[in-house]
């Protein structure tokens, strides 16, 4: 099982041409990533990486430096000129999709609107929002937050801090540093999971709630109380979650790195 949506698109046959993985647990995001193409190519190896899977029909574009540049897109359209070659499809996987200029996006977005027939397209980033819009706006988005066999009530407490960032609770707050600190070893699933929540959030403040569709369906009784925020308020944190997470990454204390997130999250609110 990948994702309910994939799966059924794979079921039916009526796969869409391209595509946004988003995940903050790079893990997951290969994981998953790897398996659907496995199954798009209707391959039965063992490979669990993408480093370790090569295809004839499969093109990786990623970024040069701090960029996706127009000739690796370039590289990309020249791919699909000719039909595949031991597959069904041809498939076009750019990682860090977050990372296209003006320039390039518009190259890709050129292809996007009448692509070959058997052209596909996977466009993975851990912050889909920062995707530049005219891309973002012609893929399907594809949230990998969870496994599906996560016990997400395991994060009670989680939301119970960010119950009382929103009541600017900061004394109570911080009293779950043992807690929060014990997550040390967790932080992929920990910011996760705040993205996560923040994003659903968002999704509720924006969306039709006849069509609602979220990631963690039991924090509705949650947002229905939160009213200190907007979509701009809400972008901001995502923004920031990504932001913090990816200097965490590069050896910013963990401590701190939660800490200022959590200040972050109590000042961007209205009232």
């Amino acid at each position: 099982m990948l994702n309910r949506v994939l799966d059924a698109q794979i079921k039916n046959k009526n796969l869409s041409h391209a595509y946004i993985f988003q995940s903050y647990d790079e893990g997951l995001l290969e994981k998953n990533t790897t398996k659907f193409i496995k199954e798009i190519f209707k391959e039965e190896s063992n490979e669990k990486n993408l480093s370790d899977y090569y295809s004839p029909d499969l093109l990786r574009v990623k970024p040069d430096g701090n960029v996706i540049k127009i000739a690796s897109i370039r590289d990309a359209i020249k791919f699909l000129n000719t039909a595949p070659t031991v597959k069904e499809r041809k498939i076009i996987l750019i990682e860090e999709a977050h990372k296209f200029n003006k320039e390039s996006a518009n190259a890709l977005l050129k292809v996007l609107e009448e692509p070959p027939s058997y052209a596909l397209f996977i466009l993975q980033t851990n912050n889909e929002m920062a995707i530049i819009e005219t891309l973002y706006s012609r893929c399907q988005i594809i949230n990998f937050f969870f496994s599906e066999t996560e016990k997400l009530e395991s994060w009670k407490e989680i939301n119970d801090i960010l119950i009382r960032c929103f009541k600017r609770d900061i004394l109570e707050m911080f009293d779950e540093k043992e807690y929060l600190n014990s997550l040390k070893t967790e932080t992929d699933r920990l910011y996760n999971y705040i993205y996560s929540f923040f994003y659903d959030l968002y999704l509720y403040k924006t969306e039709s709630k006849k069509n609602l569709e979220l990631i963690i369906p039991n924090n509705i009784s949650i947002y229905k109380n939160v009213s200190n925020f907007n979509r701009e308020n809400i972008y901001l944190i995502l923004d920031k979650i990504v932001e913090i997470w990816d200097n965490f990454k590069t050896n910013v204390n963990f401590q701190l790195s939660y800490e200022k997130l959590l200040l972050y999250i109590m000042e961007e609110q209205n009232g």
